[in-house]
């Protein structure tokens, strides 16, 4: 690990961030341990600098300096110092996708992929006898299938197969 020293590190805050106040931006950072930091002789050889200057300096040592003393005496390890400064700048991660039919109103939520899946089970002889356990065969189905899609209410896939699985499940055809 390599320390600089705060005043050097609010430097480089400043610059990537472009923040009014990178002082307790930083500092804020620190105390949350999302930077490693400590007072120069904190450090022992096996514990990282964060664990034992956080849990026992910024409670007791830093609580009762003033904040140019804190920041003249704080050194800041740079390695934790860029990685917290560039997950600023990491891409976006994707937003779920949205499956619309479209029209207006609400997602479709997997209609299409309900009515294959009832037919699939009409053909191989697998349609239950009665509609709410069906609905919720296909339901747990749909969930384990499409885990990042929002799965629709059974209610509302009763309604949708309530006319097939009457058809499908009529005794004497």
């Amino acid at each position: 690990m390599s320390f600089i020293t705060f005043n050097e590190a609010v430097t480089r805050v400043r610059a990537r961030l472009n923040v009014p106040n990178p002082d307790d931006v930083l500092w804020e950072a620190v105390r949350d341990r999302r930077i490693k930091a400590g007072f120069p002789g904190d450090r022992d050889d096996e514990d990282s600098a964060a664990d034992a200057w956080t849990d026992h300096h910024l409670n007791t040592r830093a609580a009762h300096m003033t904040k140019a003393d804190r920041n003249a005496h704080t050194k800041v390890d740079l390695d934790s110092l860029m990685a917290w400064l560039d997950s600023f700048f990491a891409p976006a991660k994707a937003a779920p996708q949205t499956f619309t039919t479209g029209l207006p109103g609400s997602p479709e939520k997997g209609r299409a992929e309900i009515l294959r899946e009832f037919e699939r089970r009409k053909v191989s002889g697998e349609t239950l006898p009665v509609l709410a356990a069906e609905v919720r065969a296909i339901l747990n189905w749909y969930g384990q299938r499409y885990p990042d899609r929002s799965c629709p209410k059974p209610a509302s896939t009763e309604n949708l197969l309530r006319s097939l699985h009457r058809e499908a499940t009529k005794r004497g055809i």
